[in-house]
């Protein structure tokens, strides 16, 4: 898992680890470490919340400055899967990495925030070959608040009839192919 991984991007353990050390005494380390254990990050950022008595708000900022990346600062090359998605020539992206790499590797493409924020008709996002679609489905670190990271946020993403009515039209119409996710992760 981890398609942002070769550019040195944290994976999910270590900024959750950086967080708790941040934004935590550590008094209340064991209960992350105990999240961190099961693979269960979202309890992990639950607990950061609860015993940090902090809003999504610190974390969505860290995300933000850990996650800036671009592909240009990335220096020397660096062997990586977006540039074989880029030759796949897809039609619709969608991607759970608040990174704005995918959208530097495809610069050609209509790069939406959130999927929400695309407020046009379902069918034009099929009907015109010519066009490509990016959709970051869980915000993105160009604006941080955009990021979804606490329970709350994911239940209203997901439970938002928007929302549910586009990932019905993209899986009626086209397959998905998953990379750099984790099958653990409680939101495939």
């Amino acid at each position: 898992a981890g398609l942002s991984i070769p550019f040195q991007l944290k994976p999910w353990p270590d900024l959750i680890n950086e967080l708790k050390e941040s934004l935590l005494k550590p008094i209340y380390w064991d209960a992350v470490d105990f999240d961190l254990e099961s693979k269960n990050y979202q309890a992990a950022i639950e607990s950061i919340k609860k015993y940090g008595y902090i809003s999504d708000q610190p974390i969505q900022e860290k995300i933000s400055i850990d996650y800036s990346l671009r592909k240009d600062d990335s220096g020397n090359f660096v062997d990586n899967n977006y540039l074989d998605l880029k030759k796949d020539n897809f039609k619709v992206y969608l991607t759970t990495n608040y990174d704005r790499l995918l959208d530097d590797y495809l610069p050609e493409i209509n790069g939406f925030k959130s999927l929400t924020e695309y407020t046009s008709s379902v069918p034009r996002l099929f009907e015109n070959e010519k066009e490509k679609y990016l959709f970051h489905i869980h915000g993105c670190v160009s604006n941080p608040d955009s990021i979804v990271i606490s329970s709350q946020k994911y239940d209203e993403v997901y439970s938002n009839e928007r929302f549910d009515s586009y990932m019905r039209a993209f899986s009626s119409n086209y397959s998905f192919l998953f990379l750099g996710f984790s099958f653990d992760d409680v939101f495939v």
